[in-house]
């Protein structure tokens, strides 16, 4: 049964993360059929095994240290499924693992707050459409990469134009209307405060040397894991795995790109022309 809790939770028709899939992102206009899901679930589970009671329960993640709720195409609630066996203890069966978000906010709003003079990084605030990219820059400067990696989604998406914004998120086909000027920004931010671990040149390149090949990139850049002799992308939803640690995460791990709607946006986003013009800049 726990196992089957397992594989439910973690499946794509309640908006959550395949084993195939890499991360996706929740509507909040889904919340409220998650709830039903959540309902059914637990009922269909005590009727299949009385003795056993499996109890579904939303999650909402922890404020970033900025105050922000990490929303849009992160994950506004994640399913916590916790069974209680017959002696009444209760165990969760799925958890943030130990370098995930919870613990990277932990992480960052434990450590001195950095405040960023933006006189200093004038040359990394510059947007066409007016966007403040302050909060981008004070996220990265005290390591909160879960704030930072939600922001750039967040940004892109807005940059993208009005049809992505009510959609919720960039097509392919957005890519050529995002300005270069404040794609200029969010990578110079990443790049000055990862010390040139974290970025999306930095993915490019390593995109380049992979020549293309999407299995190679994903294990390059730590997306990918071998559970139990077989390989897969990390989950984000249910049990996150991707790592918002500098330290422990492999250069280029950040920030994320939602692959659920396929790999065309990935791919295009690393074969972006206007990174040429980045890299012969600096």
């Amino acid at each position: 049964l726990r196992q089957t809790v397992r594989r439910l939770t973690c499946c794509r028709w309640f908006g959550l993360q395949s084993s195939r899939e890499s991360f996706c992102g929740v509507s909040p206009r889904r919340q409220e059929g998650r709830k039903m899901v959540l309902f059914l679930l637990g009922f269909s589970a005590l009727l299949l095994s009385p003795s056993s009671v499996v109890s579904f329960r939303l999650v909402v993640p922890q404020q970033s240290p900025s105050g922000r709720r990490h929303g849009c195409l992160s994950p506004l609630y994640s399913l916590e499924a916790v069974a209680m066996d017959e002696v009444g203890s209760v165990s969760a069966l799925s958890q943030a693992s130990g370098d995930g978000p919870a613990k990277a906010v932990e992480t960052a709003a434990a450590a001195p707050s950095v405040e960023v003079n933006p006189e200093e990084i004038a040359d990394c605030l510059k947007s066409d459409i007016g966007k403040d990219y302050l909060p981008l820059a004070q996220m990265l400067a005290n390591k909160d990469f879960v704030g930072a990696d939600q922001f750039t989604r967040d940004a892109l998406i807005q940059l993208a134009g009005p049809n992505a914004q009510s959609r919720e998120f960039v097509y392919f086909t957005d890519l050529p209307k995002l300005p270069a000027t404040d794609l200029f920004s969010i990578e110079k931010l990443w790049l000055k405060y990862s010390g040139g671990k974290f970025g999306y040149t930095v993915q490019r390149k390593i995109y380049r040397g992979c020549k293309g090949d999407l299995n190679k990139f994903w294990e390059k850049l730590g997306w990918s894991l071998v559970d139990d002799g077989v390989v897969r992308l990390r989950r984000w939803f249910g049990e996150n795995e991707f790592i918002y640690d500098l330290e422990k995460a492999p250069k280029g791990h950040l920030p994320l790109t939602n692959s659920l709607r396929g790999t065309t946006l990935l791919k295009g986003l690393m074969e972006l022309p206007v990174w040429d013009r980045l890299e012969e800049s600096s």
